[in-house]
């Protein structure tokens, strides 16, 4: 067993988070148990801590050696989108940006919004995918340089994909928080 790509060990004041970023798990750890995940010793958990072991497996923070774990998450990846209910929306609106972050790698240029006629392409897009009755979660997220540069009348059109979303049964919450935080008045 070794473990996973996708688990990382965190320190948070005195303690160690185990967190993976593929099945959004974590798990605090005591200082023995992180030095042998560490040091890749991940076998001598299951000698010691049984009952550990069989977590950290269960929950995929160790897999087999001979896992290739790019692989399974591609598969992954093509079986949900297969399935069509889910719709994920990635949504670049400007690539301006006022910040100018030390550790941004982008190229910020101004007059970069998303067009009248993107955003109208966008909602005609959401609506239609949304009467899909097979669809059951929905996730915008909005990428760029500053988004809420773009401007209020964009957030407006946000606003309105919001209550055509959420008429579903689930609304993921990544996009249920980023609406409530910039719902505007009509």
């Amino acid at each position: 067993m070794k473990l996973s790509k996708y688990s990382f060990v965190i320190k948070r004041g005195s303690d160690y988070v185990l967190y993976n970023c593929w099945t959004e798990k974590m798990a605090v750890l005591e200082d023995r148990l992180r030095e042998w995940l560490e040091s890749g010793d991940v076998d001598h958990i299951q000698d010691i801590h049984p009952e550990f072991y069989d977590y950290l497996l269960r929950e995929q923070f160790i897999v087999d050696n001979k896992v290739n774990e790019a692989e399974e998450v591609i598969r992954k990846w093509k079986e949900e989108e297969e399935k069509g209910d889910s719709l994920n929306i990635i949504v670049n609106s400007t690539l301006d940006c006022n910040m100018r972050c030390w550790y941004c790698y982008e190229k910020h240029r101004e007059n970069t919004n998303l067009t009248s006629e993107t955003i109208s392409a966008l909602l005609n897009l959401i609506r239609k995918k949304v009467a899909r009755p097979e669809l059951k979660r929905v996730h915008i997220a909005f990428f760029g340089g500053e988004p809420l540069l773009i401007g209020l009348c964009y957030f407006r059109q946000m606003n309105y994909v919001y209550n055509i979303v959420n008429c579903l049964a689930q609304v993921s919450l990544p996009t249920l928080i980023y609406f409530q935080r910039t719902s505007y008045p009509n």
